[in-house]
């Protein structure tokens, strides 16, 4: 699903206005996005909404798009972060029609510092767009998509092995940067990307 089919095209086109391009990219992602929210929002109708308001961002925003960068890792930035906006949003309207103990999108390290979820999306973007383009590939079509190696190794024409050590190479990376910025491993997220 993520492999390179002209996503320059694609993203030129975008840039020209042409909603063509607009259904193409969804046609390429919408599932994909769409398991993001759901993964985060456990609700099919708020995370359709992610699906339509993702798709949305991206119109919106395509005169900024950078036909030489993965479009891919854009879309997912923009869905992981309206499915924890709607996720907070939820939450808020909740609380007030019911009193509920306050909960926040903040999460506790055991060190001084929480780290906003915000942080960690940007910190997340940012390692992915250093990732090696077949480490990326694999590392989304594995914790997005939930494929096994062998379906990967499939989709990417690559041997099942490979799929591994790009995985096993990426959740290194991802490791590596977290721990730079003086975060533990934070499993948790990187189990849920």
């Amino acid at each position: 699903m993520h492999k390179d089919i002209g996503h320059s095209t694609i993203v030129g086109a975008l840039k020209v206005g042409q909603e063509a391009a607009l259904r193409q990219l969804f046609d390429l992602y919408a599932d994909a996005v769409y398991g993001i929210a759901y993964s985060v929002l456990k609700d099919s109708f708020e995370s359709e909404e992610v699906v339509q308001e993702v798709f949305i961002r991206v119109w919106n925003s395509r005169d900024r798009l950078d036909e030489d960068g993965n479009i891919w890792a854009f879309v997912y930035v923009v869905a992981k972060r309206l499915s924890l906006n709607r996720l907070r949003d939820l939450r808020g309207k909740i609380k007030n029609q019911v009193a509920l103990p306050e909960v926040d999108l903040v999460h506790t390290t055991g060190c001084d510092h929480p780290i906003l979820v915000g942080e960690i999306l940007a910190l997340e973007h940012e390692v992915l767009e250093k990732l090696p383009e077949q480490q990326k590939t694999a590392y989304l079509l594995s914790r997005l998509e939930g494929l096994t190696y062998k379906e990967i190794a499939s989709q990417m024409d690559i041997a099942p092995n490979t799929v591994k050590n790009h995985i096993i190479q990426a959740l290194k990376t991802f490791r590596k940067h977290f721990q730079r910025f003086g975060y533990p491993l934070l499993l948790v997220f990187l189990n849920n990307m």
